[in-house]
């Protein structure tokens, strides 16, 4: 998959029995890290929600070597998966749960689903099978946690369960921050029913690039924040200082083993919740 909004997968193999992906080098901060230091603003949202729902379309819309439709999902959607680079721009991170509809099949069977918890959608938490809607419905809650600064659902996993459930993305204290237009599109993205959600990428990505023209000014909002971000961050440690004139390498994502299902969550297990 080739995007601009998409981190590149550079190769994808095994190492000591673990799969691994190497994934393209991405300079910028995750939403999450700039909403939690101060909230977006609107146009800034919109631009970040735009890009993201065309690198989505890039991996629902991915053939496979006969010229078929793959179906494949992301499935992690999530503020800690999409960076902000210094110029304004956003990049999805981390294949590591992406399915196609072969695969899904296969998953679904053991009734377990993976994601972070408070971004999946209805119909994920009530044991269905992902889909693009639930990819946007993800993308909406991003959306409302940027410009409010506050997670969509808080509590222990099966409060946020049954918050999903009963209550949906809207109805929370999060939602509150979003105003026209912004809050008009959002509310079509996390629709509780998947019938009822903006269900194309390309529809999806020009009604937040109509939200980002309306308010104005998205790209350098965003560039601004990065910037500050990535120039107060401190280095990684054990991460050698670029050479001028060098490329950078490739990073490796963080790859750790999943665990088994002990019916235990944190957001990042297979989901107790799904039948």
């Amino acid at each position: 998959l080739y995007h601009e909004a998409l981190v590149e997968t550079l190769d994808a193999f095994d190492f000591e029995g673990f799969p691994v992906l190497a994934l393209g080098y991405v300079e910028g901060v995750t939403v999450d890290a700039l909403r939690k230091k101060a909230p977006l603003l609107p146009e800034g949202a919109a631009r970040i929600g735009c890009q993201i729902a065309e690198a989505l379309g890039a991996i629902h819309g991915a053939l496979g070597d006969d010229g078929g439709p793959l179906g494949a999902v992301h499935r992690d959607v999530s503020a800690r998966n999409i960076l902000v680079t210094p110029k304004g721009g956003a990049v999805l991170i981390d294949l590591g749960i992406a399915r196609t509809d072969e695969a899904r099949v296969a998953h679904t069977e053991t009734g377990m689903v993976l994601g972070t918890l408070r971004y999946m959608a209805p119909e994920l938490i009530d044991g269905h099978g992902a889909s693009p809607s639930s990819d946007f419905y993800s993308l909406g809650c991003v959306l409302i946690e940027a410009v409010s600064g506050r997670s969509v659902f808080e509590g222990p996993p099966s409060e946020v369960a049954a918050q999903i459930v009963a209550k949906g993305a809207m109805a929370g204290a999060a939602a509150a921050a979003l105003a026209p237009p912004l809050r008009d599109v959002v509310a079509r993205m996390v629709a509780m029913r998947p019938d009822d959600r903006i269900g194309e990428a390309h529809e999806l990505s020009k009604a937040l690039r109509s939200v980002e023209a309306q308010l104005g000014g998205g790209e350098r909002a965003l560039a601004d924040r990065a910037r500050d971000a990535v120039a107060s961050a401190p280095p990684l440690e054990g991460t050698p200082a670029p050479v001028t004139g060098v490329p950078l390498p490739p990073t490796v994502a963080g790859i750790r083993p999943v665990e088994p299902n002990t019916g235990t969550f944190d957001e990042r297990h297979a989901s107790p919740f799904a039948s």
